[in-house]
């Protein structure tokens, strides 16, 4: 017998062609797949973004610690001219301190104020540090700010050490993180203390507190459900938006009567010898340790 044929004068079984509805099933199976992937994506990647804004902070940390080491005092607020005018900021006065960069020795601080071209022009290659990678703003604006005022760790051109402090540095905030502050980060310029609402915000979270006219948040940020602060003992702790504003005020003095704590754990992360560290290492290595703070001792918990 001869060989079959199909229609057309091919040989073996007919093309299957899947039906319309079939691909259609297709799409939607892929479709609901990349609804559940997308989502879990970005949140990883927020996730990782966060955890950079840490590590700015606790960098930036160190170096407000080296140069209390180095001067005994940390950097005031900010540098007057001789008019009493803000000239420099003290974000400028720490890059010796925690980057390798040339900035400091090219910045020029006689003559020139901080946004002199030549000094725009040199910052413009720096201060990624100083932004959080979950701002979609330019790198120049600054996300971690002082607050500003008498009885802050920032009282201004007046610079403080934390042995100044009416309690221990890690119940005082240091920087708080603020989203889209419009602030370069060469200005000599933050918020002040009078001008804020102490209350923690966060895009995700529908705020319902009222805010004064002309008032900002104390604490905002682009992450989920809270925002970076550092502490003075270069502690840094993700504070939620549901922080107390009482406790929040509390944190950003340098003295109180009574110390409030949040309720809940209190989770913080800070730089630590390496111990483990070969002894040869120059200049000493560090890592990195998560632990607990107590609400009813204060002390530290490892866990």
């Amino acid at each position: 017998m001869g060989e079959s044929r199909n229609d057309r004068g091919g040989t073996g079984e007919e093309t299957r062609r899947f039906p319309l509805y079939e691909w259609l099933v297709v799409l939607a199976v892929v479709g609901f797949l990349l609804s559940l992937a997308i989502p879990a994506i970005d949140v990883a990647r927020e996730e990782a973004r966060q955890i950079h804004c840490t590590n700015n902070l606790l960098q930036i940390g160190m170096g407000l610690a080296n140069y209390q080491d180095a001067w005994k005092r940390f950097p005031p607020a900010y540098c007057a001219d001789a008019n009493g005018q803000p000239w420099s900021s003290w974000r400028v006065a720490i890059m010796p301190f925690f980057t390798c960069s040339t900035f400091y020795d090219q910045y020029t601080f006689s003559g020139e104020p901080w946004n002199s071209p030549g000094n725009l022009n040199l910052a413009e290659r720096e201060g990624y540090a100083f932004r959080c990678p979950s701002q979609p703003s330019e790198r120049v604006t600054a996300s971690y700010l002082a607050v500003t005022g008498a009885t802050t760790a920032w009282p201004g051109p007046t610079s403080l050490a934390s042995q100044d402090y009416g309690k221990p540095a890690s119940g005082v905030i240091h920087l708080v993180e603020n989203r889209d502050s419009g602030i370069y980060w060469t200005e000599p310029r933050d918020v002040e203390f009078d001008r804020v609402d102490f209350i923690v915000d966060s895009p995700p979270q529908i705020r319902l507190a009222s805010r004064r006219p002309g008032s900002i948040p104390a604490l905002s940020s682009d992450h989920r459900g809270g925002a970076n602060v550092l502490f003075a003992d270069a502690s840094v702790e993700f504070l939620p938006t549901a922080t107390d504003p009482e406790v929040l005020k509390d944190m950003l003095r340098i003295a109180s009567d009574a110390t409030k704590v949040p309720t809940g754990p209190r989770k913080r992360v800070r730089w630590v010898p390496d111990l483990d560290a070969p002894q040869d290492v120059k200049g000493g290595a560090f890592k990195l340790e998560s632990y607990w703070l107590d609400e009813v001792t204060s002390s530290v918990q490892e866990r």
